[in-house]
């Protein structure tokens, strides 16, 4: 189960550097750079093309992508992306705990949640 923040329309800029720091500014969130080595190693097992390997080789060099968890309310744990942030969730009661947060997010800076 999982939902994303993705920018209101195709031609929208993410503001990624506001929801960095929203969702950084929680004292118990946790956070490490995103390692993109497995999800590389297992695109090119199922079939990844060539640019969809070096799009992720990128992301990877530029460092702007961060995996983080919160211990504390809401709790939320991802993935944040150069272009959207990806939620992760346990369980169904995690996932219906976790997306009134999430909903919020996406109000206060006006991007789509995506299931």
């Amino acid at each position: 189960m999982a939902a994303r923040l993705i920018p209101k329309t195709d031609e929208s800029e993410f503001p990624y550097e506001e929801v960095r720091r929203r969702l950084f500014e929680n004292p118990s969130t946790r956070v490490r750079p995103f390692d993109f080595g497995p999800m590389i190693e297992a695109g090119k097992r199922m079939g990844w093309t060539e640019e969809m390997i070096r799009t992720n080789e990128e992301l990877s060099h530029r460092g702007r992508c961060f995996a983080f968890e919160m211990t504390q309310e809401p709790f939320l744990r991802g993935t944040l992306y150069e272009d959207n942030v990806f939620f992760s969730f346990s369980g169904a009661e995690h996932e219906r705990a976790s997306m009134h947060a999430i909903e919020g997010l996406a109000r206060e800076f006006d991007v789509r949640v995506l299931r």
